[in-house]
């Protein structure tokens, strides 16, 4: 697992149409770019614990709203930027597809 969080923040600077400059230090930062490295296990069934391990994974959110597994809704377990947890749901007809 990588490292999460935003970097440091670094200084907002607004300058006017008429020539006023403003600054404030430490006031905004960027997130890395989300990625998944790792799906484990990556074949399953209804009610399968799946871990999900990458970088970001939240985008500088406190939690995941949603995961998807090929489509099908999920129920998460655990949330970090570097890991996500969930129970696969249920699938009408075997699928396969992207993690979302």
């Amino acid at each position: 697992a990588g490292a999460s969080g935003p970097t440091a923040a670094g200084t907002v600077t607004v300058t006017t149409s008429t020539g006023p400059v403003f600054t404030r230090a430490g006031s905004f930062a960027y997130v890395g770019v989300p990625s998944i490295s790792a799906v484990q296990p990556n074949i399953g069934q209804q009610n399968t614990v799946v871990t999900i391990n990458g970088n970001e994974l939240l985008s500088g959110a406190a939690s995941a709203s949603s995961v998807t597994l090929a489509g099908v809704p999920t129920t998460i377990l655990a949330n970090s930027a570097s890991e996500i947890v969930v129970i696969a749901g249920p699938a009408n007809n075997a699928v396969q597809g992207d993690v979302v």
